[in-house]
């Protein structure tokens, strides 16, 4: 389930790559957990690959079962049409610091949903303040006791790769294999959802131009 926005915003803050003057790379397009990104900027994938056009809301379960392979546990309510899924993700900035050690483009397996990449650790709790109106986060205290500290958000950082955020350009290629034998390869370069899909065409996935 997405974090209600106050929250996605303190993640946001506090874990974002910035700039050397301390802005906020204006490249940064998520901050948190990686499911709920692949959900947001990925949906293409989840309705070729159960066909149907999947609400976000169950965006989480169809991503678990794809990247277990399986139908197995939570995906099991769902019809998936895929078999043999791979997911692989390419960062310009990998690219730029490869070394024999450092890959340039990393596969995405089921240790994503057993190690998820920017998942929230600590609890929070919302409350409005009842004389401003505003609505502020706390920690989530231990039993009945009322809240007394700010909320300053933990999540599982990927120190490695840096998975707990998404970034303009980020590329992604999907292969899957669809009832019937049906080989399926999806390639994205993620933008903003407000610009359209990240799904490249043929052509664009080729780096092929139209004239």
């Amino acid at each position: 389930m997405a974090l209600p926005e106050i929250v996605s915003r303190a993640i946001r803050e506090k874990y974002a790559p910035r700039t050397k003057e301390g802005a906020i790379r204006e490249d940064v397009l998520f901050v948190g957990s990686l499911l709920d990104g692949l959900v947001v900027y990925l949906p293409d994938v989840l309705q070729v690959a159960f066909n149907t056009p999947t609400p976000q809301a169950d965006g989480r379960r169809y991503w678990k079962a794809l990247l277990n392979d399986s139908q197995a546990g939570e995906g099991r309510a769902h019809t998936m049409t895929a078999s043999g899924f791979t997911l692989v993700m390419e960062r310009e900035e990998w690219k730029k610091a490869a070394t024999k050690r450092a890959p340039t483009a990393i596969a995405l397996t089921s240790r994503v949903v057993d190690e998820e990449p920017g998942a929230l650790i600590n609890s929070y709790l919302i409350q409005q303040d009842p004389e401003t109106g505003d609505w502020k986060v706390w920690e989530k205290p231990k039993g009945e006791r009322p809240p007394t500290k700010e909320f300053d958000p933990r999540i599982r950082e990927n120190k490695p790769f840096n998975l707990h955020y998404l970034l303009r350009g980020d590329r992604f290629t999907a292969d899957f294999t669809r009832r019937g034998g049906q080989k399926v390869t999806m390639r994205f370069a993620l933008r903003h959802p407000s610009e359209g899909s990240s799904l490249l065409t043929p052509e664009q996935a080729v780096g092929v131009g139209r004239w």
